[in-house]
């Protein structure tokens, strides 16, 4: 479990570093996430993750 959420952070992160934040804090806002640092769970982390990338246009085959 703990390895899959190092991968979703390290995930997380690099997308971060390709996407405008504004689309950040609206994909945040659609999932009812308030910000980054308040995401509770790994199935939140990867619905955060995976909507990130599909946005920024990168979505890799395997799950945070």
């Amino acid at each position: 479990m703990l390895e899959s959420v190092t991968r979703g952070i390290d995930r997380l992160e690099a997308v971060l570093k390709r996407i405008d934040p504004n689309s950040v804090q609206a994909l945040l806002a659609e999932l009812q996430v308030s910000s980054l640092g308040k995401i509770a769970d790994i199935k939140t982390l990867q619905n955060v993750v995976l909507g990130l990338e599909e946005l920024a246009g990168s979505n890799p085959p395997h799950a945070a």
